[in-house]
């Protein structure tokens, strides 16, 4: 079977090629940033400090304020430990902060291969985390955390 004619003109051939080599950068930046490895919170300075629960109240009051001044940026939270949760699937852990009169609190959630397990945190007890803030939804999520000792 021949191909058709308009497969055999330069511009075809041109634009043909552009188009695979756009394809090809797109898959490729997006297998650098699938890999990309999360920055080390442990040594970073927090562009914010303060206590779980301000936090919290700040977002029930404005929550696209909220929003917009802590996107993307390292927080360093005070709190009480309301619960500890792992997941087996992915080896991640989450410690929840909140007081006893909040229904939710900030949720912050620990990358896979922890030194420490669930069962090294109390409920109850305080604690000191640094975070990178990522969104609310019930809950304030604050991801990639570490524990500041």
């Amino acid at each position: 079977m021949a191909c058709p004619t308009f497969t055999k003109s330069p511009w075809f051939r041109s634009l043909a090629l552009i188009v695979f080599l756009a394809v090809a950068i797109s898959v490729f930046y997006a297998v650098l940033q699938f890999n990309k490895k999360h920055a080390d919170l442990g040594s970073a300075k927090p562009e914010y400090s303060l206590k779980a629960s301000e936090l919290f109240a700040e977002f029930e009051t404005d929550e696209v304020s909220a929003t917009s001044k802590y996107a993307g940026k390292v927080l360093e939270l005070t709190g009480r430990i309301a619960q500890v949760e792992f997941s087996s699937a992915d080896s991640t852990l989450s410690i929840v902060l909140k007081d006893d009169d909040q229904l939710s609190g900030v949720i912050c959630t620990f990358p896979g291969k922890n030194r420490k397990s669930a069962h090294d945190f109390d409920p109850g007890s305080q604690i000191r985390i640094r975070g990178e803030f990522s969104g609310m939804l019930m809950d304030v999520l604050l991801n990639n955390c570490v524990i500041v000792e």
